[in-house]
């Protein structure tokens, strides 16, 4: 369902696009929060990278110094769009979330925004992160505390999220998300929550 969905969505407008993915406000918040955990690494894995928006939001925040990132789609249609961008230090690659080809704690930091409210199987993108990645995890994804709920989305339980992650990461935090400003919020007053996942 959800690969016909989106690629169906790659060929919309940019007005479109807007009504489909959000503000672009809410957007950037959410990237920005993200950008914050992840800032000076070497290497970045996005799983769920969609047109490359995340990759293009980094090229141009230098603040944030990513050196290489990689985006992963099971779109062919959003990783050709995605390409076609020609993000400088960042390239892409058509590959199913749930089973890429890394070799297990090979990537030093991975992310997922958005994806797992948009997927079928987001605990099995969740446990192929976390094989693959060696120091931190983040993810970006709705909360069930949300003031207003797309019938199409998944909201998620924060707290089941952090107890799933701690099986397997040594410290997990779990935040709520201002959409408009991308600061850290109680995470009951948040429509979207941060966990970042480390490995000491």
């Amino acid at each position: 369902m959800w690969l016909k969905y989106w690629n169906e969505k790659a060929l919309l407008d940019e007005e479109h696009k807007k009504a489909a993915y959000g503000s672009k406000t809410s957007q950037e918040s959410r990237f920005k929060a993200v950008s914050e955990a992840i800032k000076n690494q070497s290497l970045v894995l996005d799983i769920g990278c969609g047109t490359g928006c995340f990759e293009e939001f980094i090229a141009k925040a230098s603040k944030y110094h990513v050196d290489h990132i990689i985006g992963i789609d099971f779109s062919e249609s959003m990783v050709k769009q995605a390409k076609e961008k020609r993000i400088p230090n960042a390239e892409f690659l058509v590959l199913d979330g749930t089973e890429t080809h890394f070799k297990d704690r090979s990537i030093p930091c991975t992310v997922i925004i958005g994806l797992l409210q948009n997927c079928d199987k987001p605990y099995a993108v969740i446990d192929e992160a976390t094989r693959i990645t060696d120091k931190i995890l983040v993810i970006d994804t709705l909360s069930k505390y949300a003031d207003y709920k797309n019938p199409v989305n998944t909201y998620f339980d924060p707290e089941e999220l952090k107890a799933k992650l701690s099986k397997s990461w040594s410290i997990v935090s779990v935040y709520g998300i201002n959409t408009k400003t991308g600061e850290k919020v109680p995470v009951s007053d948040s429509h979207a929550i941060l966990l970042v996942a480390e490995n000491q």
